[in-house]
């Protein structure tokens, strides 16, 4: 019963994060860059001891990315690209679990009937 039910925590924990991952992924696709840089908080390494986090340039990095440009992409932050495809894959990943889950429910309500 309780690995029942962690399994299933852990599941809606990670449909959870692999949402805002296809968020992340997708928004400087749709979203216009001067709404995503005024979101895009200041950095508190930068802020309080003026060094960047590995962080640092991800959301230049996935903006240059949006417009093609894999080397301006690279060049904001080297993990950019890279952290970019892993977000878009676990949200795909994501949606097609959650789809599949919604189906195999519309499935079983339908038997019932």
């Amino acid at each position: 019963m309780f690995a029942d039910q962690f399994r299933k925590a852990v599941l809606l924990a990670w449909l959870v994060v692999a949402n805002v991952s296809l968020a992340i992924s997708v928004s400087p696709f749709v979203v216009p860059q001067a709404a995503l840089l005024s979101w895009a908080p200041v950095c508190e390494s930068k802020a309080r001891y003026a060094r960047e986090c590995p962080l640092c340039g991800m959301t230049t990095s996935f903006i240059a990315l949006s417009s093609g440009d894999l080397a301006g992409a690279y060049q904001a932050n080297r993990a950019g690209p890279a952290l970019w495809l892993l977000l878009l894959l676990n949200g795909m990943a994501g949606a097609v679990v959650l789809l599949r889950r919604i189906r195999r429910a519309r499935t079983r309500k339908e038997a019932q009937i």
